[in-house]
């Protein structure tokens, strides 16, 4: 059966600890952090070709988000203290057919927003000034759509399951932990 599209019709970001910290006003795009293994590339002695082997560790999760001018809130946090870090909900409106409401996605990351850049600011309102802000020091990364948990990361842990599932669970016996 075909994969029905999934249409994204709306985004926000905001601080978890403040509800009321909501950027759909000012939100002009948000980037989902890649999901990808790091890997190691390997030429056996003698061997003719290389192979590029996937590890069971995660690169670093980098989320990142646009607005339409400063965002004051994210401009008073931005290089919090070494160790301090902030929640933030990534949501995301979808438009499925078939469904009477629209399906809703939800990325929870925990990290630092630690890049700020406010772009070229023009005069005379020319251009729209677009800041953009970069969350590094990602220790946790959770994805919803439609309350279904799909990815959940988190490096205390440590875990990730995809779908339920400790896709790790196998690695961290072999280890005994």
């Amino acid at each position: 059966m075909p994969q029905t599209p999934y249409v994204l019709t709306g985004v926000d970001v905001r601080r978890a600890a403040d509800p009321e910290s909501s950027r759909f006003k000012i939100i002009d795009s948000f980037k989902a952090p890649a999901i990808k293994h790091k890997t190691i590339d390997h030429t056996q002695g003698g061997g003719i070709g290389s192979v590029k082997y996937v590890l069971p560790v995660l690169e670093a999760f980098e989320p990142s988000f646009e607005t339409f001018g400063p965002d004051l809130d994210a401009l008073s946090s931005v290089g919090l203290v070494a160790g301090q870090t902030d929640t933030w909900v990534f949501s995301g409106a979808y438009l499925v057919r078939g469904k009477a409401k629209p399906v809703a996605n939800r990325i929870i990351v925990t990290g630092t927003v630690a890049e700020i850049d406010e772009g070229t600011h023009s005069g005379a309102g020319s251009d729209k000034q677009k800041t953009s802000h970069a969350i590094h020091g990602v220790t946790h990364y959770e994805r919803h759509i439609e309350g279904v948990e799909k990815i959940y990361w988190d490096v205390d842990e440590p875990a990730f399951r995809v779908n339920g599932v400790d896709v790790f669970a196998d690695y961290r016996a072999a280890l005994g932990i």
